[in-house]
């Protein structure tokens, strides 16, 4: 999924929240782990990105976080909470719903800084490999350290190594477009991407399953699942890397 945008025509105020880790958990409430005085110090800043309106995010040091939106046609008060990790994971516990947890991956590339959703990699070593990324100015879908578009982004840039396949040459990332039932369903990659035969990767609820490719077009193609007792859902990504390997 990418990150979330909202159409803008107000502006928001910036401010950085405090943050409330020590408050009670809620019943149901998931582990959180306030993230350290040294891991919030090489994450704290201001990240933005603009598409349609402005969307900032800033990481306090004191363990709280505000996300704003400049421009929204509707009223848009400041998403805030708490700054977590989980295995090298920045882990958002906004106040208001704290039973959600919003999984954020740090990236560093030459001497710039992104914050992506932990979904959203995938599509963003896509663009990096169609030169979308790195970009020269705020206009993007990735949250970008304010200023940093201004910086070098020398090599590669530094994503997870579960991740690291989808800047491989070979990689396509694509959706399902259709579900026929019975493990098939269409996808938006197409004969330049895939051959007939070839195996896939499908998101599915348990992760990332074996697929066939079984027909292709110009324009799209049909996978098969491998693995019974899985189902595919329309809107979910199919690429020709998985995670992890």
């Amino acid at each position: 999924m990418l990150p979330r945008i909202c159409r803008c025509l107000a502006v928001a105020s910036l401010a950085v929240a405090a943050g409330c880790a020590s408050r009670e958990p809620q019943p149901g409430e998931p582990p959180f782990t306030p993230a350290s005085a040294s891991e919030l110090q090489d994450i704290a800043g201001v990240y933005a990105y603009e598409l349609d309106g402005t969307r900032r995010l800033e990481i306090g040091t004191g363990g709280g976080y505000e996300e704003t939106i400049e421009g929204s046609c509707f009223e848009t008060p400041p998403d805030e909470g708490d700054v977590g990790t989980d295995s090298g994971v920045i882990v958002l516990r906004p106040e208001k719903r704290p039973l959600e947890r919003i999984r954020m991956v740090s990236v560093a590339w030459g001497e710039r800084r992104y914050l992506l959703e932990e979904r959203d990699v995938p599509e963003f070593c896509q663009r990096v490999k169609s030169g979308d990324e790195p970009r020269r100015g705020a206009k993007g879908l990735f949250y970008l350290r304010e200023g940093d578009w201004n910086r070098s982004a020398a090599g590669e840039p530094g994503v997870p190594q579960e991740w690291r396949a989808f800047l491989s040459e070979e990689a396509r990332l694509g959706k399902v477009t259709w579900v026929e039932g019975d493990g098939r369903a269409w996808t938006s990659l197409n004969a330049a991407e895939v051959a007939k035969g070839r195996k896939v990767y499908v998101e599915c609820a348990r992760g990332w399953e074996d697929a066939e490719v079984v027909d292709v077009t110009e324009k799209d193609s049909v996978v098969r699942l491998v693995v019974e007792g899985e189902e595919i859902r329309a809107g979910a990504r199919v690429a020709t890397v998985k995670p992890g390997e």
